[in-house]
């Protein structure tokens, strides 16, 4: 009763503007589990894949901060971005700055398995959230009039998508020289 009533109302309430790493969740919800599981009957230390898989399926059926908090971040970004008040915009703002410091043409939300960890340098990490919680769902977001920059010429390419795999941190380069496209020619 305590974990519905108590527990899990404090974690949830500041869950969608906050952007702890997994790690830093299991850091948070690590004792006050063992401490529900303990008063649950359960073992302490039973695999987490049982405690946070739901009930009808065998599991303990607790919540995970990590996946909750990935969702708060979804359900937050597609309201506000929804909304034409103060906030919509604003948010229309970051997600256009996300997808240019990413270096990709292709939507960063409708392809969340691009690696974007460099983003946490930019102080994109709610960003970064989203988009893992994303890619462990195999979900996209389809926003109608989000921004992808666009070639201009024939042959430019965009550096992070050429690079892939032959530079050994091309996000370093990327960041670097504050490059997003070069001009090429057909022999690339």
């Amino acid at each position: 009763m305590a974990y519905h009533t108590m527990y899990l109302p404090k974690l949830y309430y500041r869950a969608s503007v906050v952007s702890f790493t997994s790690e830093q969740c299991w850091e948070v919800q690590n004792k006050a589990i063992r401490a529900f599981l303990s008063a649950l009957g359960y073992n302490p230390n039973m695999p987490r894949s049982l405690v946070f898989a739901p009930d009808d399926l065998g599991g303990v059926g607790l919540t995970s901060i990590d996946t909750e908090q990935g969702v708060k971040h979804v359900q937050a970004l597609i309201r506000h971005v929804r909304d034409d008040a103060t906030v919509g915009p604003l948010m229309s703002i970051l997600l256009r700055t996300s997808q240019l410091i990413s270096g990709f043409t292709q939507d960063i939300f409708l392809y969340p398995h691009l690696d974007l960890r460099f983003m946490s340098e930019f102080k994109q990490k709610w960003v970064c959230k989203i988009r893992d919680i994303l890619a462990s769902a195999g979900a996209q977001i389809h926003l109608s009039d989000h921004w992808t920059p666009s070639l201009n010429w024939e042959y430019d390419h965009s550096l992070m998508e050429f690079f892939p795999g032959s530079v050994s941190q091309p996000e370093s380069l990327h960041s670097l020289i504050g490059v997003v496209f070069f001009a090429g020619n057909n022999s690339f």
